[in-house]
């Protein structure tokens, strides 16, 4: 903002001749600028055929630029747009802003209708479309359920029976187990009996080994307690008996 106003002050300084200067330059960086300083100052440049349209456009955008003009200097301003001239063309373009809106309200209200009629139906097609998937999902679940519940009858089938040749082959499995152990019971039993009676003969056969041993030790025990006296007797009888037997 400080800048643009040192710019205008600096432009003030300036002769007319070189605002005109810079004003017909269209590449000019302060154009509008230069263009409006002339119109200020009412300079007969306003009306030259490189300016005038753009100073016309200027004074009908912005009337309050004609406040600023120089009293002292008043020599174009003939050349400049009128209050009539100003009032028209604030007329023509309230008219045609009013027809331009208008226009754009009948044409927004046209496509407002043509978008709401092509909703309208592309909604009453998805519509129709979803009930018909709907209906097409809920048939595809109704087949699948009934063939789920065909194979879950299929597969209970299957299962009692299966279930049945397991409980007849656990009891087949179960008497034959019973039966083996029943043999080997039997077999066991009878070597047992078997072998508790020969041991029941061998301890008879030690025990009776036994007795005849510790007879025999008894007698050999009598023989040695005897004294020798005794000794001596003895074997006088048997002396005599010997000869008593010749």
């Amino acid at each position: 903002m400080a800048d643009a106003q040192k710019i205008e002050e600096s432009f003030q300084t300036l002769r007319n001749d070189d605002l005109f200067a810079i004003a017909r330059n269209r590449s000019a960086a302060h154009r509008e600028l230069a263009i409006r300083m002339l119109i200020k100052r009412a300079s007969p440049y306003v009306g030259h055929e490189e300016i005038r349209d753009e100073a016309n456009a200027i004074v009908i955008n912005d009337p309050r630029i004609l406040r600023e003009v120089d009293p002292a200097s008043l020599i174009a301003c003939h050349r400049l747009p009128g209050i009539f001239e100003i009032l028209h063309n604030i007329n023509q373009n309230h008219a045609s802003l009013s027809q331009t809106t208008a226009s754009n309200h009948a044409a927004l209200e046209s496509t407002v209708k043509k978008h709401h009629e092509a909703l309208s139906h592309s909604l009453s097609e998805e519509s129709e479309q979803r009930k018909q998937a709907s209906a097409d999902h809920a048939r595809a679940l109704s087949e699948q359920a009934s063939a789920h519940t065909a194979e879950i009858s299929c597969l209970s089938e299957k299962t009692t029976q299966q279930a049945e040749e397991l409980r007849k082959a656990l009891q087949d499995q179960a008497e034959k187990h019973e039966r083996a152990l029943h043999e080997h019971a039997t077999k066991n039993s009878e070597a047992l009996d078997q072998q508790a009676k020969t041991h029941a003969d061998e301890l008879t056969n030690q025990a009776a080994a036994h007795g005849n041993g510790i007879a025999e030790l008894k007698q050999r025990l009598a023989l040695l307690e005897r004294s020798l006296w005794r000794k001596a007797v003895d074997f006088i009888k048997s002396l005599f008996v010997r000869k008593t037997d010749k």
